[in-house]
């Protein structure tokens, strides 16, 4: 079965009349305690949370239209800055029935 709402946002996300709510204080059991964060770290607290709730059947289950799958980690170095890079592998899967990805079509 896909994920709900929560799952991919947090417990207490809601999406109503087209607008989608994310509580910050969600993402902390991912590891985001910063009241103000980034929009990276938002971002990659949701790819950690999405990775976390992934059901482990996934791979197999055509109702789960977005997997993440953990890569490589990396040392790397940015503008003389080492940095740890964790690639990550999202994949957007649908029914094939055109060669086209479009998100209406997702997990059907």
């Amino acid at each position: 079965m896909g994920l709900s709402i929560e799952d991919r946002f947090g417990s207490n996300a809601t999406l109503v009349n087209g607008v989608l709510q994310v509580q910050v204080s969600d993402l902390a059991v991912v590891g985001l305690n910063n009241a103000d964060p980034t929009p990276d770290q938002v971002f990659g607290a949701l790819v950690l949370l999405n990775e976390a709730n992934q059901p482990t059947s996934a791979a197999d289950d055509p109702t789960v239209g977005v997997t993440i799958e953990k890569g490589f980690k990396n040392f790397v170095d940015r503008d003389s800055t080492p940095q740890i890079e964790q690639q990550y592998t999202v994949s957007l899967l649908k029914s094939d029935t055109s060669g086209t990805i479009d998100p209406d079509d997702i997990g059907a």
